[in-house]
């Protein structure tokens, strides 16, 4: 029971580390973007990563964490991450012409986004494994509330850096938070508590049709589905007009 406390702890601080680290360097490249391009094509197109990312690779990366180690594949992504942080922090410099700094935020970007998505799947995919059953609905509720809060936090932060710091000194600001959701990684159980695991298809394909079938059998869900594509789209128009509007008609 005291070790799953202490894996709850650790599992929810270098959650909202990793996340609101993430979420400001993410919202100061776009605003550095725009700053330099006032170009909203190319604000957008930043802002389209992480959703096209997400569409692409969800499913297979879904397949692969069931496949294999949910820690190994946590360990890699994240020190991936890591990787590719300090490359930006290496070849990211104001001499270099526009173009080439904004290639170089793309692809960091992407790689920061696939890695992710491989962390946070395979994180999420272990929690019922990584705690004791009385504590699961605690790290569920404080997971969200972690999400939530780095999705207001975020813009507020970055805002007052992006103004004031330089965005390679933004980029070392990720790299400890990064560095730190490297550590937590390291520290935790992902197998403290056994966990009955159904049987996988060996077949990426057949578990995405298994999964399309499911979700057809079931109204609910498909209603929830539907629901979600709504607000997703319309959150995602404010996402990008809001920041567009503030800064080029308003000056902020």
């Amino acid at each position: 029971m005291q070790k799953s406390k202490k894996q709850l702890i650790l599992a929810i601080s270098s959650l909202g580390i990793g996340n609101l680290t993430s979420a400001t360097f993410s919202f100061c490249l776009g605003v550095y973007v725009l700053q330099k391009t006032s170009s909203s094509m190319l604000f957008s197109m930043l802002l389209l990563i992480r959703p096209l990312s997400n569409l692409l690779l969800r499913s297979l990366i879904g397949f692969c964490v069931d496949k294999y180690d949910h820690k190994k594949i946590c360990m890699i992504a994240q020190a991936t991450s890591v990787v590719a942080v300090i490359l930006f922090i290496a070849l990211f410099r104001e001499q270099l012409s526009l173009s080439e700094r904004l290639l170089i935020i793309v692809a960091s970007s992407i790689v920061l986004t696939v890695c992710d998505t491989f962390q946070s799947t395979s994180y999420k995919a272990s929690t019922n494994s990584m705690v004791a059953a009385e504590h699961r609905q605690k790290l569920v509720a404080y997971e969200q509330l972690t999400d939530a809060g780095a999705v207001i936090l975020a813009p507020i932060l970055g805002g007052l850096l992006a103004g004031a710091v330089v965005i390679s000194n933004i980029a070392l600001l990720e790299l400890a938070g990064e560095s730190v959701v490297l550590l937590a990684i390291a520290l935790l159980d992902f197998r403290l508590i056994s966990v009955e695991v159904e049987a996988i298809s060996d077949s990426w394909l057949l578990s995405i049709k298994n999964g399309l079938e499911y979700f057809k059998n079931d109204r609910y869900l498909m209603e929830l589905l539907l629901f979600a594509v709504i607000a997703n789209f319309a959150l995602s128009g404010l996402g990008v007009s809001l920041p567009i509007a503030m800064m080029k008609e308003l000056g902020i």
